[in-house]
């Protein structure tokens, strides 16, 4: 917070949910622009006016599939390309830069450049109220920086499955166009079963949960019923894994529904991973 909002000399900026106003849009292109041209776009010769090799390869998977223009209008000339890449900062629809952000992060190779780029993303939007962070290279609607270490370290988790389930979950939760939150929620849960399955043996969440203790890993018994009952909601009539009959359910699952399952199971799985270190059981690869 600068001097003039700590002193209320200036107005603290509304939180950008559905939006996107002029400076937010300019440091993005700015941070873009520094972080990229110049290793992927500039060929580094001052004589040669089309863009690198590289460059010309990553435009063209822009061009194509997310700008979806006609092929026989692109064009390779350096100024023509950063016209073109710059307009989709400042001129699209706010979502739309979103949406960008993550084909570009999924599509260019530079790994060092692309963490460096999501990093600062991040202090962007945090220093901008943009309620929004890059999370294993998607953009999440999360505010939380605790939630956001909670979900980035149970992704960071050895077992393939957790994994594997937490990445789904995180898919079917940052779909801006259609997110699918009853999955997300299921994808997250069977995270947490992965975990258990791994440590007790047992494929069932509910049995697994009430094995860890035999496994020396004590839960305090309101967290373990805590998490049964978790399960049990996920699979009752009104739950996640029921099948949906004629195209209707009794509840609707929303946005915040698969908000806290998505950082409650991450943080249980990160907890049960530490537990289980501590008694000398290897969480594996598997």
């Amino acid at each position: 917070m600068s001097f003039s909002e700590r002193y209320g000399l200036k107005p603290k900026k509304a939180i950008q949910l559905e939006g996107m106003d002029e400076e937010l849009r300019t440091f993005l292109w700015n941070y873009f622009y520094t972080n990229y041209w110049f290793d992927i776009f500039d060929p580094n010769d001052k004589y040669k006016i089309n863009i690198s090799k590289d460059g010309t390869k990553l435009f063209y998977r822009i061009w194509l599939f997310f700008l979806k223009k006609s092929i026989t209008k692109i064009d390779f000339l350096q100024i023509r390309v950063k016209e073109t890449l710059e307009l989709i900062f400042i001129k699209t629809d706010w979502y739309k830069v979103y949406d960008f952000l993550e084909f570009f992060i999924q599509n260019c190779p530079r790994e060092e450049l692309n963490k460096n780029f999501t990093s600062a993303c991040n202090k962007i939007f945090e220093q901008e109220s943009a309620p929004y962070r890059f999370i294993d290279n998607k953009i999440v609607s999360i505010t939380s920086e605790t939630e956001i270490k909670e979900i980035e370290k149970a992704i960071e988790n050895p077992l393939s499955g957790v994994k594997e389930h937490l990445n789904t979950a995180i898919q079917h939760y940052a779909n801006r166009k259609k997110p699918n939150y009853r999955n997300s929620i299921s994808e997250s849960i069977l995270a947490v079963e992965s975990i258990c399955e791994k440590i007790t043996g047992e494929n069932v969440l509910s049995k697994a949960l009430n094995s860890l203790e035999q496994k020396g890993l004590k839960l305090h018994p309101a967290l373990r019923e805590g998490f049964i009952k978790f399960y049990g909601y996920a699979g009752d009539e009104d739950g996640i894994r029921h099948s949906i009959k004629n195209n209707k359910t009794t509840s609707k699952i929303e946005k915040e529904d698969a908000h806290f399952f998505l950082v409650s199971c991450s943080a249980f799985v990160n907890y049960l991973t530490v537990k289980a270190e501590k008694l000398g059981i290897i969480i594996a690869s598997a």
